[in-house]
């Protein structure tokens, strides 16, 4: 067999082998391992350059283009376009939690959640704001200033960076006309000031 017909059937089975995850596995290993010559280049999206496992991986990927969703929820009929997310899905039916917190066994549906949970635990607050604002400290003067705040999880970052958006909608008190950047605080307000807990 020449070295060209050789080297075509190596990539050949490569490009077969399903399951191979070559983001885990270094340039070297798969020299070794086929015996290639040139690097092994993952299957690559044409229209947003992402790079996939295996062809199928990209298969599926492609179907968020098209929007085409042929997986289908036996409990509500909601459409999916991976078994992925469809599994993932079934669980607010059948409220599976797969996923448990090793500090206080609470369950989750989703990885995701439980790794923002466990942060809860472990004081880490991954979400920074990064925010800037303009001051106007008399004292200080005009001037610009970053918000170096920072959460345990996503949602709690999400809702403070509303806070430096000038446009926000406010929650105002129907009683004195003050605002407030939350209803949660309005709420407060309204308990601690007026006696009344629902506006």
């Amino acid at each position: 067999m020449e070295a060209n017909e050789e080297e075509q059937q190596i990539m050949t089975m490569i490009n077969e082998e399903e399951g191979k995850n070559c983001k885990r596995q270094s340039t070297a290993s798969r020299k070794d391992r086929f015996g290639c010559k040139e690097d092994y280049a993952c299957p690559q999206c044409e229209l947003c350059n992402k790079a996939f496992v295996t062809p199928s991986v990209l298969r599926s990927h492609k179907k968020t283009h098209t929007g085409e969703k042929e997986k289908i929820c036996p409990y509500c009929g909601q459409k999916f376009t991976s078994s992925g997310t469809l599994r993932v899905h079934i669980r607010s039916h059948t409220g599976e939690r797969p996923y448990h917190c090793a500090y206080c066994e609470k369950g989750f549906s989703k990885n995701d959640g439980l790794k923002m949970h466990v942060c809860t635990h472990t004081r880490e607050k991954p979400y920074k704001c990064l925010e800037g604002g303009k001051t106007f400290s008399q004292k200080r003067g005009g001037g610009y200033e970053v918000c170096d705040l920072a959460f345990s999880l996503k949602k709690m970052l999400i809702r403070h960076q509303m806070t430096h958006n000038p446009n926000r909608p406010l929650a105002e008190c129907q009683f004195c006309h003050k605002k407030f950047t939350r209803n949660d605080y309005l709420k407060v307000h309204m308990d601690n000031i007026h006696g009344e807990a629902d506006s």
